[in-house]
């Protein structure tokens, strides 16, 4: 793609003439240094003589030089009118069927393809997971003689996060249908979920922690069902004691990818995973229902508070713990600068903890989901302190917050935390209690007002502003 291309992508976009300045600038000095280094590179004094990093232009640039297919423009189409998911599944498909491959590629090729586009497209072809993750993609036979597809993983899958992962075997599975495949039947010829069991827990145990704690059972359940086999790499220098030398698993070592895309991601991730499922329309997955479920739970079965503070990085600072009093309250909605995994509160918070958290800062949460950022909202409750006269006292703004900063002596609530909605959507999480707010105030004064004075002046104009203290104790 030319510099002239990367220009011309943008022309017909509506947007101030600086923005477009900007945006040439950056072409062409990103052009220019790539001229710079070709020449450089054209002296041959390095290894390679050519330049290694390609220039792209937005996702479908970019999964289409990873993988050398052309497949840009018809990938930039399905995803104006479909999410990155089922574009995904859609191109996967028709990989699949042979038709962006070479001629003479093998059905096996194809899939392999398939697979990797799919994963790539998924994770928006910044991670090396398509690229490295899946160390190969191939077709075995079952005892009866019958094709399946298998899956094998390495570590670096670990960058696309688990529920990415996940979705590789989801996409396995839909190009597994397209080219005619059987279902992979597990312990056809050794105890394959046995294996998977021990081998968990050796991992679990010697070389390194998950993000979830998962039951037996649950692992014996996914294996038994999974209609592509999941296979991988060894990764960690630790065997297995009672299930070695099994006839489809080439090695005797933990194979930390494929456990990861199975703890993490198929049982850790699996509302998430059956979100999806039901959204794409996915047949075949309906025994992910069956399982217990995971647990954020570290070692001897503490609770996911624990395990949290294992992991906090000496400095990091704990804002509160789950379930405690004085932490946030939560509070559901947005505001303009929040949205998807990016909660709000007040700004006072910073300025009594001394600026401990800052607008952009990430941290780790308990609900809906894993993480999220930070952004600043004052139009929520502050927190409520005590002062070292003994005064309990409700901070009114940034303000009274810095006034009365080096008279605290404890803080009693850090106030809400407002997290939208479709956090718990996205993360397809349990919708928690909230607390009595705003929004509960007017929708019963709104009842009232119906009720018995639907004409008050005076009762409605509170129903779009808050009403003042002694307006309140009037009209209760």
């Amino acid at each position: 793609m030319s510099e002239n291309d990367a220009i011309s992508r943008i022309s017909g976009i509506e947007m101030p003439n600086y923005y477009g300045d900007y945006y040439s600038s950056l072409s062409s000095e990103t052009y220019t240094i790539f001229e710079k280094a070709a020449s450089a590179k054209s002296s041959l004094v390095d290894s390679s003589g050519i330049i290694e990093p390609k220039i792209a232009f937005d996702l479908a640039d970019r999964v289409a030089k990873m993988h050398e297919i052309d497949i840009a423009e018809p990938l930039r189409e399905l995803l104006k009118t479909n999410g990155k998911e089922l574009s995904a599944l859609i191109l996967s498909k028709e990989i699949a069927q042979g038709k962006y491959s070479l001629p003479d590629s093998t059905l096996e090729e194809k899939l392999d393809l398939a697979v990797r586009v799919g994963l790539a497209i998924v994770t928006e072809g910044v991670t090396i997971a398509p690229l490295q993750g899946i160390s190969e993609v191939k077709i075995k036979k079952n005892k009866d003689g019958s094709d399946y597809l298998s899956v094998s993983i390495a570590g670096p899958m670990r960058s696309a996060g688990g529920t990415e992962s996940a979705v590789t075997m989801l996409i396995a599975d839909h190009v597994r249908k397209t080219a005619g495949l059987s279902k992979f039947q597990a312990n056809s010829f050794d105890d394959e979920t046995g294996r998977f069991v021990e081998e968990l827990r050796i991992y679990e145990r010697e070389a390194s922690s998950f993000q979830f704690h998962i039951l037996d059972e649950d692992i014996e359940h996914v294996i038994s069902n999974l209609p592509v086999e999941l296979d991988g790499v060894d990764t960690d220098p630790y065997e297995v004691v009672n299930h070695k030398s099994m006839a489809r698993i080439k090695t005797d070592r933990v194979r930390g990818g494929a456990l990861r895309v199975l703890n993490d991601g198929l049982i850790g991730r699996s509302k998430k995973l059956l979100k999806r499922i039901e959204m794409y329309n996915l047949d075949g997955w309906e025994w992910l229902n069956d399982l217990k479920g995971a647990v954020q739970t570290g070692e001897k079965q503490e609770d996911a508070a624990t395990k949290r503070m294992h992991e906090v990085i000496t400095g990091r600072s704990v804002l509160s713990m789950p379930n405690k009093l004085g932490g946030f309250r939560l509070r559901y909605g947005r505001a303009c600068n929040t949205g998807f995994a990016a909660v709000g509160i007040h700004p006072v918070v910073a300025e009594i903890l001394d600026h401990t958290i800052a607008v952009g800062t990430q941290i780790k949460i308990d609900i809906p989901g894993k993480g999220s950022t930070v952004a600043f909202v004052d139009s929520i409750e502050t927190p409520i302190v005590r002062l070292k006269n003994g005064n309990v006292v409700k901070i009114r703004d940034v303000k009274h917050g810095i006034e009365i900063k080096n008279e605290i002596e404890k803080i009693l609530h850090l106030g809400d935390v407002l997290i939208s909605f479709g956090d718990f959507l996205e993360n397809n999480a349990q919708l928690v209690p909230s607390g009595y707010v705003e929004e509960y105030w007017i929708e019963e004064l709104k009842q009232k007002i119906e009720k018995y004075e639907p004409k008050d002046q005076y009762l409605t104009q509170f129903l779009n502003r808050i009403p003042t203290i002694d307006e309140a104790l009037k009209i209760s």
